[in-house]
């Protein structure tokens, strides 16, 4: 029985522990940019360009195919004015009121993604573009806010969190130079989707990273 034991042990370690050969092909990526808030229409109109950055491992299971496994965050700062310009208070009576002004109300969207990236092959050996796609967990937050409303003898407003996940997808470009035989700079533009309610929320993130393996 406990020669059976070290042998299922023995066979699970070798199932879930990569081999040798696929530990030579795995890369460790890390990477930062600039995402553009690009649908629906109010998503642009009322958040800014946003700060991205990520990292993720990916391992190569065939000469042109890659799986990506890649967690991002971007954090969409409020367009303030566009905000006032767009929101209205109504107070118990229905009395409707401007805003002066506005704290807080970010965007923060986090995506863990599983990609594939098909790697197209070249004459020059450094470089290696390639296309991706892959879907995964998105989630979209707006941080709490206080809105500061336009009257006399009115009180600020606040209101709390807002979180929405659902499933993402991602498709894009990019392409990758072999600076040492190790190390790798990559640029790329991965265009995601979440499929929020009511509406999906998209964006399309300009990116440059580094991988090492």
């Amino acid at each position: 029985m406990k020669v059976r034991m070290r042998l299922l042990l023995a066979a699970g370690t070798a199932l879930f522990l990569p081999s040798a050969g696929m530990a030579q092909d795995l890369r460790f990526y890390i990477n930062g940019g600039l995402s553009l808030p690009a649908d629906p229409a109010e998503f642009p109109d009322l958040w800014n360009v946003a700060p991205s950055f990520g990292g993720g491992v990916g391992i190569r299971v065939a000469p042109e195919w890659e799986l990506v496994g890649i967690f991002h965050v971007q954090r969409f700062p409020a367009d303030e004015a566009a905000h006032i310009d767009d929101l209205l208070l109504v107070d118990p009576t229905g009395e409707v009121f401007e805003i002066a002004s506005l704290d807080g109300r970010d965007a923060t969207v986090v995506t863990l993604m599983a990609e594939s990236r098909f790697h197209f092959p070249t004459r020059f050996r450094r470089l290696s573009p390639f296309l991706a796609f892959g879907a995964g967990y998105f989630e979209f937050a707006i941080s709490p806010a206080t809105f500061t409303p336009d009257g006399p003898n009115q009180s600020s407003v606040r209101f709390d969190e807002e979180i929405d996940s659902a499933l993402g997808a991602s498709v894009g470009a990019g392409i990758g130079f072999d600076v040492t035989p190790r190390i790798r700079m990559i640029f790329d533009s991965i265009y995601t989707i979440g499929f929020t309610e009511p509406v999906s929320a998209q964006y399309l993130p300009l990116r440059i990273g580094v991988g090492i393996s």
